[in-house]
């Protein structure tokens, strides 16, 4: 006749700090009391502790630190999933800018993307690189909505986190479908974005030499778009028309491209904007020689999905981990069945300046084909 809950509040020492699992809670103060004493076993002092809420996908916790900082919250993540009991990754830390002392615990009991709905797709000629357009969705429920316009982005991923099935396949479905803009793709080892065939402005490039030519070729075009830019009256910046499309450059696997082609990769991050060409690059790590200083300072758009620990500071920038952008506590799909975290992300780029998941739309491979028919 001893229900469980009366039977741990019987063993539990009230005077202690030893944690308990976050399931046995069953009210906002009790989670209160789970983190503080996960907290403190860790040697994390804390000033205040107050449940912000439950939400779909697990609780909301605000805390004020005493003697500590965010960054060793953050260092003990692991311990503190194993304390409250929830899955490899799931505490999540979002400090305050504004004040050192003050941050908010994320504890992921559940997926916060299960419920997304299925994506919507676009006519040809239907869109505008101008205009917001929808590829997600944040943790707090808030769309991820993102103007295309400009943007040069980066995708790290390791292999089953969704970088190219996810990222690029939904980046490259709303592109295809702008009225003002085309689009070609390019993997020196792979095969790419195969799918999109006959919707993008060439055929799929690649090989390593063809992907030097290629770039190559943009860099050229670049200079030369600069020159059209300038005798058409358009500005500062390429004003994508119709006639005057933008142009995003897909490359997939971007670490294996050659030196040369890397060079010509850079080189085109550099000076694409005022010409209207956009670079969308992927790979699986982030630590080439020769992209490592260009990285955090020329993408105006970052995205790490699974991802090692050693790439977050160069994709991210100094600091990043301190910060609770923590890619590398997501797990990625071990097959369709398994997918873990595959198609969860943190973002950082305009307006996107907190370490929160985004989850990514997934269109399926006959959808796209589809699509693109």
């Amino acid at each position: 006749d001893i229900a469980p809950q009366q039977m741990i509040a019987e063993q539990d020492n009230p005077e202690s700090d030893e944690p308990f699992r976050l399931a046995v809670c069953t009210s906002p103060s009790m989670v209160e009391d789970c983190v503080s004493r996960a907290l403190a076993w860790e040697g994390v002092g804390t000033g205040a502790v107050r449940a912000l809420g439950f939400h779909g996908w697990g609780w909301e916790i605000d805390v004020i630190l005493k003697g500590s900082t965010p960054g060793r919250v953050g260092a003990v993540g692991d311990q503190l999933d194993s304390h409250f009991g929830i899955k490899h990754g799931g505490t999540l830390v979002d400090p305050d800018p504004k004040d050192a002392s003050h941050l908010v615990l994320r504890l992921v009991t559940a997926n916060p993307f299960e419920n997304m709905p299925r994506p919507a797709i676009h006519a040809p000629n239907s869109l505008d690189i101008s205009d917001p357009h929808n590829f997600g969705r944040c943790m707090d429920g808030s769309p991820l909505d993102l103007v295309l316009e400009g943007l040069r982005i980066l995708a790290i991923g390791v292999s089953g986190s969704a970088k190219t099935t996810g990222v690029l396949r939904d980046l490259a479905e709303v592109i295809t479908a702008c009225h003002n803009a085309i689009a070609v793709e390019m993997d020196p080892i792979k095969d790419g974005l195969r799918e999109f065939e006959g919707a993008m402005a060439a055929p799929p490039i690649r090989g390593k030499q063809a992907c030097e030519k290629w770039l190559a070729d943009l860099v050229k075009m670049a200079s030369g778009r600069n020159a059209v830019r300038n005798r058409l009256g358009m500005g500062d910046t390429w004003a994508a028309t119709s006639d005057h499309p933008a142009i995003f450059v897909f490359v997939d696997e971007f670490i294996f491209l050659s030196q040369k082609a890397k060079d010509s990769f850079i080189e085109l991050l550099r000076i694409g904007k005022q010409s209207g060409i956009y670079p969308i690059a992927a790979g699986q790590d982030a630590t080439s020689d020769s992209m490592g200083d260009a990285i955090a300072d020329t993408f105006t758009l970052s995205v790490m999905l699974a991802a090692r620990h050693d790439d977050i500071p160069l994709v991210f920038g100094k600091g990043a981990i301190a910060a609770g952008y923590r890619p590398d506590r997501l797990v990625p799909a071990q097959n369709k069945q398994l997918k873990n975290d595959a198609g969860q992300s943190y973002i950082k780029g305009p307006g996107l300046d907190r370490p929160l998941l985004y989850g990514w739309n997934e269109h399926s491979n006959e959808a796209i084909k589809r699509t693109v028919a």
